[in-house]
Formats: C-alpha cells, sequence, structure tokens
C-alpha cells in the first residue's frame, strides 16, 4: 500500500474547504487559476484528490477527517463509488473490513461472488471467506441457489461489510 501524507488538522481543513454533497469549496485561493468557491479536487487514478502545500491527499480521507477529527490508515467507500464521497458513504475500516466490501471479480464465470464452478462436476461451489478463513457452503446444481446461499453467508459473516455485486 502506497504512503499517504499526514492530513493537516480538522481547524486547517475548516478554514481552507466548505463541504456540501460530498464535494470540497475552496474558501482560500489556493493557486493562480483557482478561486475562492471553486470545487476542489482532480481526478488521479479512480480517486479525486486535492493538493494543500504541494503535497496531494485523497478527498474521502480529507472529508473523513473534517467530520470526524481523525483518519484511519483505510477509509472506505460504502456504496463501492470512488467518486462518491459524501460523508454518509466513507467510514473508517480496517484492511479486513475493507476486503469484504469488495466488487466481484471481473473473471467470475458464475456471475455471484462466493460461487465457483467445480471443474469435474459442472456444479457450483460455494465459498465465502471472512477474516482469512474460507468458510464451505456447499455444492449446488442450481446457480441461483448457490448465489442466494452465498449471499446468506455474507450476510451473516461479512455484515455491515457485506456486499453482493
Amino acid at each position: 500500500m502506497a504512503k499517504t501524507n499526514s492530513i493537516p488538522s480538522q481547524e486547517v481543513l475548516h478554514s481552507l474547504f466548505t463541504y456540501k454533497d460530498g464535494e470540497l469549496y475552496w474558501k482560500v485561493k489556493p493557486a493562480q487559476r483557482v478561486s475562492v468557491g471553486d470545487i476542489a479536487g482532480s481526478m488521479c487514478d479512480k480517486y479525486k484528490q486535492v493538493y494543500i502545500k504541494n503535497k496531494s491527499y485523497k478527498l474521502h480521507r480529507i472529508i473523513f477527517a473534517m467530520h470526524n477529527n481523525y483518519i484511519s490508515d483505510q477509509i472506505d467507500h460504502i456504496d463501492g463509488n470512488p467518486h462518491n464521497n459524501r460523508i454518509e458513504n466513507v467510514r473508517a475500516v480496517t484492511n479486513s473490513q475493507n476486503q469484504l466490501n469488495r466488487k466481484i471479480s471481473q473473471n467470475s464465470k458464475t456471475g455471484y461472488k462466493g460461487v465457483c464452478v467445480h471443474t469435474q462436476t459442472g456444479r457450483y461451489v460455494v465459498r465465502v471467506s471472512a477474516y482469512g478463513k474460507d468458510k464451505y457452503f456447499g455444492i449446488y446444481e442450481d446457480l441461483e441457489l448457490a448465489g442466494l446461499v452465498a449471499k446468506m453467508a455474507r450476510e451473516k459473516y461479512h455484515g455491515e461489510f457485506a456486499r453482493h455485486f
């Protein structure tokens, strides 16, 4: 994981930005081509970032710090959308919790998280990982049933971090 810059204090952040609906707006004129009231930040990879004193910070981390007065090692977008930086959509998580909330793999052959095809029989195997351990939930003839079993298992073992898509 890339090292992140230490977030400025909540007081400094509130002196620089106004928060509204998942966006930050400049309270000061930070650069020649930026005006007070402009939306802060620009896209870098899949996250929006902002520069403060020539250091880059991820926007969702700044927003979290402004509202919570602390910063976690990892901040998760609850809905999985890295562009949705509303305070209701960001939360502090551990690495394990963040992994539980991952999207379905693009390589999925079944279209269901936790369901794979048993190579010898062609039936559907349900396995759900939680906190470093795989839990096995059986082999099924019906794909939809296997998907439902996987969903129920995620809800039980992943709780609020369960993501089904």
